[in-house]
């Protein structure tokens, strides 16, 4: 169970990792699109040649953002799930303690009168003898 656990936290470590790089690839390419509109005017009107360079940085942003919230929201997400895995530790052993206590209060009577036991309740008794 736990080595299924540890290879999808893994697994998804490393694809969150190529999602990231994935993201910054689409930024770069973004962002070189702009510097080749820029150094390379075709004669076009300004609307003609700006647009498209305005709108390649808007996605470039967008892609950041998502970059940098999503990298945020992880690191948080994977908070939550160590607090969570806290909690959920402490109420196991909480309920393992609370279960073998139920356990040794329904133990039979019985089977708590060893000889040392039943020997201390006759010493304890023997003072009240002729009561």
């Amino acid at each position: 169970m736990k080595d299924a656990t540890h290879k999808l936290r893994d697994d998804v470590e490393v694809n969150e990792s190529r999602s990231h790089w994935a993201a910054w690839i689409i930024v770069i390419g973004l962002l070189i699109e702009v510097a080749v509109a820029l150094s390379y005017p075709s004669g076009r009107t300004a609307l003609e040649n700006w647009a498209p360079v305005l709108t390649n940085i808007m996605i470039a942003l967008g892609v950041y953002g998502e970059i940098h919230f999503s990298g945020k929201a992880s690191r948080s997400q994977k908070r939550l799930q160590s607090i969570a895995d806290e909690k959920l530790a402490d109420a196991l052993n909480r309920a393992s303690r609370a279960e073998q206590e139920l356990i040794d209060f329904r133990k039979p009577r019985r089977s708590l009168m060893t000889r040392e036991n039943t020997q201390l309740i006759i010493e304890k008794l023997l003072p009240f003898a002729r009561t």
